[in-house]
């Protein structure tokens, strides 16, 4: 629970700050990223802009830990790579994953970072977490889904302009996350 409080505490260190200042492959067997068949009724909320740039989305499956994740067409596959580690909450001592999109190789400033956590902690201890920081996905079973969204201009002051600019060009909103968050039938049905 220490780390998710430090993660929480350091997301929201970099919030004050930029208000102040106004790829490798996924581990096989349990996660990939493919394209996915274009539909005229797509769950993601992707089918009108990939329909009308001619490309296949890109899906990001976890199959372990029960969910997909459409990667948002701003993001150049070169550019970013997912990373997934593991650990225990502190107060509870169960389990957590936590997924980062990371952007280039920064695991500081990850574009999106998706967590899974028991829906025993979520009730108890998550859900108290303020809500401009850790946002609810949803639950299958005893699994809880959130997420942290991406800091907008995490290198306005830091970095070349070109750097800022292409991570500038990858944030994105709640909406989108929320649209391209999917869990899987399987983990819905146990």
């Amino acid at each position: 629970m220490k780390k998710l409080l430090y993660i929480l505490l350091l997301a929201g260190c970099f919030l004050l700050m930029w208000a102040c200042s106004s790829s490798s492959p996924p581990e096989a067997g349990t996660q990939s990223v493919t394209s996915q068949e274009k539909s005229s009724e797509d769950s993601s909320g992707f089918s009108k802009a990939y329909a009308s740039s001619g490309k296949q989305p890109k899906i990001y499956t976890n199959q372990e830990l029960g969910f997909s994740f459409t990667i948002p067409q701003e993001w150049p596959a070169d550019e970013y790579k997912i990373v997934v580690s593991h650990g225990e909450q502190e107060e509870d001592e169960s389990s957590y994953s936590q997924i980062d999109f990371i952007f280039r190789s920064d695991r500081e400033n990850p574009l999106l970072r998706i967590y899974v956590v028991t829906s025993q902690w979520w009730g108890e201890y998550g859900s108290s977490y303020d809500s401009s920081l850790i946002h609810y996905l949803g639950k299958a079973g005893d699994t809880a889904y959130c997420y942290v969204l991406p800091i907008s201009r995490a290198y306005v002051d830091f970095a070349e302009e070109s750097t800022a600019d292409a991570y500038a060009s990858m944030v994105i909103d709640a909406d989108t996350v929320e649209n391209s968050f999917s869990i899987l039938a399987e983990a819905s049905a146990s």
